[in-house]
């Protein structure tokens, strides 16, 4: 069995005197890609930011690799192995795709070329247009940038918030289609998604959140068979 990467216990998340996530436990095993689910405001987001250290634990425990990580900054979280990905692109507009790689890379120039090919063989598109401005990519094409970007110092953990929104169908497939790729490769990852059906499809297990509550998790097969499951999100 593949060792737990993350470990989240009893997590506990307030701004001011609102609880925005209550008691939620998580874990994702390396190589393992975990959906996580729920209506706006449920708490996704927030659990991310705290993943990554945008927020502090009231109470609980995160623990990388067994390490408890939850008095570290994002810089040295990131430097552990963690990258995230925000909701929203954010791409560096004024830059090439090549450009908006590289910067996010401190390694010697052999190696973030290295570390740019293999993202570029994830996402082929880039490739094709990686002396292009990011700004006059495509939604889809940006939000491939973001992920490619957050992929550059070769994170154990992936963070992904919301990679579809604003996309079509169709691009939101050319999208999260890549992550069984990241994920076979062995980085573990988070979709905080909600496209449900598309999430449930390409993740291994899932997590429903309902007002920062864990309400349902399970094998994302049969959590797509729930009649919960269906009613809320899926049109039964």
């Amino acid at each position: 069995m593949t060792a737990v990467l993350l470990d989240i216990e009893n997590a506990v998340i307030r701004y001011g005197d609102i609880t925005a996530v209550n008691g939620v436990g998580l874990s994702v095993a390396a190589g393992e890609a975990v959906a996580l689910l729920g209506a706006n405001g449920a708490g996704k987001s927030t659990l991310m930011k705290a993943i990554i250290g945008l927020l502090p634990l009231s109470s609980g425990r995160i623990a990388l690799a067994g390490e408890d990580i939850g008095r570290l900054r994002p810089d040295q979280r990131y430097r552990l192995g963690i990258g995230y990905c925000p909701e929203g692109r954010r791409v560096f507009p004024g830059l090439s795709v090549w450009e908006n790689l590289a910067v996010a890379s401190w390694d010697a120039a052999a190696l973030r070329s290295s570390r740019i090919d293999e993202i570029f063989a994830v996402f082929p598109v880039l490739a094709e247009r990686r002396a292009s401005p990011a700004w006059q990519l495509s939604g889809g094409q940006q939000q491939m940038l973001a992920i490619g970007r957050a992929l550059m110092n070769r994170p154990r953990l992936l963070l992904l918030d919301e990679p579809s929104l604003g996309l079509s169908p169709r691009l939101t497939d050319e999208v999260l289609s890549r992550i069984p790729t990241i994920a076979a490769g062995g980085t573990a990852i988070i979709l905080a998604e909600q496209n449900v059906v598309k999430a449930l499809q390409i993740c291994r297990r899932a997590t429903v959140l309902k007002i920062g509550t864990v309400a349902q998790s399970g094998p994302a097969g049969e959590l797509a068979d729930s009649p919960e499951m269906k009613a809320a999100f899926l049109g039964g």
